[in-house]
């Protein structure tokens, strides 16, 4: 017996998806591959602007380090430069000093003696002026112990604590104390 074959409707071939139906399946497909790419393309970007943004951060600082590091450097080699003038001067003080005591003395030496010594001691204080030491001005002055050393106190009319004597000259070396007026102050 020949059995004959029943077709039922599942079994029967689908038909074909219209044109319309395929397009609009792709479109859908294309879609969707195109929303993802642009997820995809958008993570990858802002992962690329971030890791960009992370190296800026760390060229501006190292940028920043090195500009902190030059002036450092500038201001030791400044602060070296005067201290290295200031063990130069240091010894010239006290030439200096001897000088002033002689032009003070009225001592027979001479006229010519005396424009000698002034000669040489004008020009000792140019070179130290040259050099950035400038004198300490004390007499008559408010004592103020960061450029003054109180060697004595003397009874006086004058206000209390009222420089009336410098007894040695106080420098500065470039604004910074090379070294203290030694004077006496008015007391009670």
């Amino acid at each position: 017996m020949n059995p004959k074959k029943t077709t039922s409707s599942s079994d029967t071939k689908k038909k074909p998806a219209s044109k319309k139906a395929v397009r609009k399946s792709a479109k859908q497909n294309s879609a969707q591959k195109l929303k993802d790419l642009r997820s995809k393309l958008e993570m990858e970007f802002a992962e690329k602007e971030a890791a960009w943004a992370e190296k800026e951060d760390q060229l501006m600082r190292s940028l920043a380090e090195k500009e902190n590091v030059l002036r450092r450097r500038e201001r030791s080699m400044k602060l070296e430069s005067s201290q290295r003038k200031g063990d130069l001067v240091l010894p010239l003080l006290g030439v200096l000093d001897d000088l002033e005591r002689a032009l003070v003395q009225e001592e027979s030496g001479g006229e010519s003696l005396r424009e000698g010594v002034q000669l040489v001691h004008r020009r000792l204080q140019e070179l130290m002026g040259d050099m950035g030491v400038e004198i300490i001005e004390a007499e008559g002055k408010s004592f103020d112990p960061h450029f003054h050393e109180a060697l004595m106190q003397i009874p006086s009319e004058e206000e209390k604590g009222k420089i009336i004597q410098e007894i040695q000259r106080g420098y500065l070396l470039d604004g910074r104390l090379l070294r203290p007026s030694k004077v006496a102050v008015a007391g009670e």
